[in-house]
């Protein structure tokens, strides 16, 4: 591994998305040092490997939608928000008040402080230019 953070992210996915009976030799190290947690989460798999998946999600859900996006939308109603799993994207006018509003309500959902990463969108070639196509082509539209 390239370094430890991709290590314990590969060993966390390998906990929360493998099968109780997997043969994998992290799970079983992993299980051993932390006898009590990996109980909890083999308790969400006893139907189905999926539903801790499905309850991780549901949870990271409510707080990312029903909750932050919520908040600073009340606050901001004319602020454009966009949800991706656990971001959320603005518009450049915005992004510094989503900066500053999003750990802090993450933080009042969770007790913890997220990692924030800003992540700026660029133009890509394969978007399509439509005016410049009427333009070439006024016969299509």
């Amino acid at each position: 591994m390239d370094n430890v953070r991709a290590l314990m992210k590969g060993v966390i996915f390998t906990l929360f998305f493998s099968g109780t009976n997997t043969r994998n030799s992290d799970y079983k190290t992993f299980k051993k040092a932390f006898p009590n947690l990996i109980g909890l989460i083999e308790v969400f798999k006893m139907k189905s490997n999926a539903d801790f998946s499905k309850l991780l999600q549901n949870i990271e859900s409510e707080c990312i939608i029903d909750f932050v996006s919520k908040k600073i939308a009340n606050e901001y109603p004319k602020m454009r928000l966009f949800t991706i799993h656990d971001s959320i994207s603005t518009t450049e006018n915005y992004a510094e008040i989503l900066k500053s509003l999003m750990p802090q309500y993450v933080y009042e959902y969770t007790g913890l402080i997220p990692k924030i990463q800003e992540e700026k969108w660029k133009k890509h070639d394969f978007q399509i230019d439509y005016k410049k196509k009427v333009e070439l082509h006024p016969e299509w539209y």
